[in-house]
């Protein structure tokens, strides 16, 4: 593990600040992170660590004894400052029966922050160092697909953007094309926008900080104002949008978050419909919970790409150029959030004409 503390070490840059790029990379490791203050409150805690303390409930900015470690591992870490720099391994099993090996060591250069890396226990060193590698590679391998597709994302809004300041500076700008340039300008900048903040989304998703806030929510009503908030949309593609009550009056879910989904799914219907089209929002009640589907007579979504879908930044590609584009992280989110919700989402469609976006959600 000394690759993984050194690496961390690298990129805690100040006491207390851990990056949101740097909290998705931790996020994907199978180790458990912990990440503590020289006053063993709790800095961060990645989805691993979660899983092996089998912890349910938040526990940022808690003291150690927040966590469900066993007495001697609190004892082991409550030495704090005045211990060595660094801890020997310790082998314990954890209240979810997890064999675990804990490793601890203070930041070169700084008692002020701890790490903690958590494994599960193995028999022989060489099973060790082939963990090692093995998740040193796919974090690397993570981290380079996550840079390499963000770079390609934002070069071309960035690209018109400087092509568009460079026309407008020059000499003989009639009105008319001043308009137009700062109009792509404006349609850039929230372009870039969107992917930055979907990012953001995805990575607070991805590492456990995204939390639901059920309540019983009047169906016919939300609907209705989620409808409305895509009508303009849906009138630039002149597409009409139709919504089929299923007789459910209410359902428990986080209001906000699943207008979130909706939107998604409307707005994406809306890029594929064609003119004089109708996109049909369906509600039903299938084993007690509730079905939601988005309903469009586009041109389908092609047999393979509905494998990868909703996986981050994957995109359709027969999406008419000429319609606004998208991060390729919409669905990915719409996943996260209802799976949290305790749900599935899917599509159909036979790729090659019309497709129904569906997700369902479990009665409380």
């Amino acid at each position: 593990m000394k690759t993984d503390i050194f690496w961390v070490r690298g990129v805690v840059r100040e006491l207390e600040l851990i990056s949101e790029f740097d909290k998705f990379l931790l996020s994907k490791l199978n180790d458990g992170i912990i990440i503590l203050t020289s006053a063993l409150e709790i800095q961060y805690i990645n989805p691993s660590a979660k899983e092996m303390l089998n912890l349910r409930s938040e526990c940022l900015g808690q003291r150690i004894g927040a966590l469900k470690i066993r007495k001697e591992v609190k004892e082991w870490l409550s030495q704090g400052g005045s211990a060595p720099a660094s801890y020997p391994p310790l082998s314990f099993t954890t209240d979810a029966n997890h064999k675990v090996i804990a490793r601890i060591s203070e930041y070169q250069n700084s008692s002020e922050v701890l790490l903690v890396v958590l494994s599960p226990a193995i028999s022989t060193n060489n099973q060790n160092q082939s963990t090692d590698a093995s998740q040193l590679a796919k974090r690397e391998e993570v981290r380079r697909e996550f840079l390499g597709i963000l770079a390609h994302d934002l070069r071309s809004p960035l690209h018109k953007i400087m092509l568009s300041t460079e026309v407008l500076r020059g000499p003989k700008v009639t009105e008319e094309k001043r308009d137009h340039f700062f109009g792509v300008i404006e349609r850039s900048s929230k372009a870039m926008l969107e992917l930055l903040n979907d990012i953001l989304g995805l990575i607070r998703i991805e590492a456990g900080e995204l939390v639901m806030s059920p309540e019983q929510v009047e169906l016919a009503p939300f609907l209705k104002d989620v409808i409305q908030s895509q009508r303009e949309f849906a009138d630039q593609h002149s597409v009409q949008l139709e919504l089929m009550l299923g007789g459910i009056e209410s359902f428990t879910f986080d209001q906000k978050r699943i207008k979130q989904v909706l939107s998604n799914l409307i707005g994406n219907a809306l890029k594929f419909a064609p003119a004089d089209s109708k996109v049909k929002i369906a509600v039903s009640n299938p084993d007690n919970g509730m079905r939601l589907e988005v309903i469009d007579t586009g041109p389908g979504v092609d047999l393979e790409l509905q494998k990868r879908l909703f996986k981050p930044f994957s995109k359709g590609e027969n999406q008419p150029q000429s319609k606004i584009g998208s991060t390729g992280l919409g669905l990915a989110i719409c996943k996260q959030i209802v799976e949290l919700h305790g749900g599935e989402i899917g599509v159909q469609s036979d790729g090659k004409s019309g497709s129904t976006f569906w997700f369902e959600l479990p009665r409380r």
